[in-house]
């Protein structure tokens, strides 16, 4: 009887780069980005393919998606966003486009959002359920508001659900456990804070721990979560003084997006049952570039893991 495979998620960024200020001033650069992300995914099946069920999602969204949440992305529209989906899609890798926008909308202002064609929102995840039903991938979608959610769960239902780790940037950890719980019982995935991953807190959730998807590299070290939604607000355009006071003293120090946290903080989680894992988009990680960090990765998992 042939042995299970370990099922393995691992999230990039779709189009990352330090090179450029803006990857959209160079189209050429840009295409050869996806290529060297779909080569690299290739090369991961590859290398793990008999021991690993291995999915690769690259995510990415466009700057004048409603909803886009705080991090300024490098594509400057909906019809080169959806050019490197079908991209990544036809190579059989599905695609996240992140949604985790909208912390300071009332619901209604979220729902008429969400439902309206004029901001790209409905059109483009039409458009990323429609191109991964073509291709026999089911492609991802990351929200903050669960407005959102109900909207998508209505209109595209052949996409999966993340909850944003935005959405539990609470200080108080029973509050936050609350928020953890809800989102299971809502989404197909829940990704922590990178401070919320860590095995004494997350340990509460072991018997979902095949929906968690945990930042695996070195945490930004502000221990106040409730700052984390601050500054998030500040990266969406919400500048008070408030905001831009909390934006200058961020990030901790610890942060690397580069480095890998240590095998002692990671083994942990890995043992409880968790195989979703994600890099950050900025700044300049790529598979193709950092790829020995996943690889790192994948062989902790395929060591420590149980099935």
């Amino acid at each position: 009887m042939e042995e299970a495979k370990e099922k393995i998620l691992v999230e990039f960024g779709g189009l990352d780069s330090t090179e450029f200020e803006e990857l959209g001033k160079d189209r050429v650069f840009d295409d050869f980005r996806v290529r060297s992300g779909i080569k690299r995914a290739a090369d991961l099946k590859s290398l793990f393919g008999e021991s690993a069920d291995l999915e690769v999602v690259p995510y990415e969204n466009f700057r004048k998606m409603g909803l886009r949440g705080g991090r300024l992305p490098k594509i400057k529209d909906m019809k080169t966003l959806l050019r490197y989906v079908r991209k990544y899609n036809e190579a059989g890798i599905p695609f996240n486009i992140p949604l985790n926008g909208g912390g300071e909308l009332t619901g209604d202002e979220v729902v008429r959002v969400a439902r309206s064609v004029c901001d790209g929102v409905r059109g483009s995840l039409y458009e990323l359920q429609k191109i991964g039903v073509l291709n026999g991938v089911q492609n991802y979608v990351t929200i903050l508001r669960d407005e959102l959610l109900d909207v998508v769960k209505e209109l595209f239902p052949d996409l999966k659900t993340v909850a944003s780790c935005i959405k539990f940037s609470e200080p108080d950890q029973e509050k936050a456990s609350v928020l953890f719980e809800e989102a299971f019982r809502k989404y197909d995935y829940v990704v922590a804070l990178p401070q919320q991953a860590k095995y004494d807190f997350l340990k509460r959730f072991e018997s979902n721990a095949g929906q968690l998807i945990v930042f695996p590299h070195l945490p930004c070290a502000e221990k106040d979560l409730g700052k984390c939604k601050a500054h998030y607000r500040f990266l969406e355009g919400i500048k008070g003084p408030v905001d831009i006071e909390i934006a200058e003293s961020f990030c901790g120090d610890e942060f690397d997006p580069l480095v890998l946290r240590a095998e002692e903080d990671l083994i942990p989680l890995i043992r409880m049952g968790v195989r979703g894992f994600k890099f950050h988009r900025y700044p300049g990680w790529s598979p193709s570039i950092n790829g020995d960090l996943v690889e790192d990765l994948i062989s902790l998992i395929l060591e420590e893991g149980v099935s």
